[in-house]
């Protein structure tokens, strides 16, 4: 997708374009991307939910307009605090992140 984007607005030609999509077969990567990325849970919805309910799941419930089933399924995807990675010295311990330096003015 990045490849057909950059040459949508201009940024490669269209030499340049089959050349990318020529490296990208060669890895078999048109079929499959490498790697494998774990699913997400983001934090920020179950936080507000454990701060406004604590772990009533049936007032939570209610005040969706939610079955508890329904609000216990929708907590699931959505991490707690026991499941974020431990941090060390400021980041955490979790060997697939990318630390980015800051950017220079």
């Amino acid at each position: 997708m990045l490849v057909r984007r950059a040459r949508s607005v201009g940024l490669v030609d269209d030499a340049r374009y089959e050349s990318l999509f020529r490296q990208l077969s060669a890895r078999g990567w048109n079929r499959a991307e490498p790697g494998h990325v774990p699913l997400e849970k983001p934090r920020a919805f179950r936080k507000m939910a454990e701060l406004l309910y604590g772990t009533d799941i049936d007032r939570l419930a209610a005040a969706a307009g939610w079955s508890t089933a329904v609000t216990r399924d929708v907590l699931a995807q959505h991490a707690a605090a026991d499941e974020l990675p431990i941090e060390r010295a400021g980041r955490p311990s979790v060997g697939n992140i990318a630390y980015l330096r800051p950017r220079a003015v």
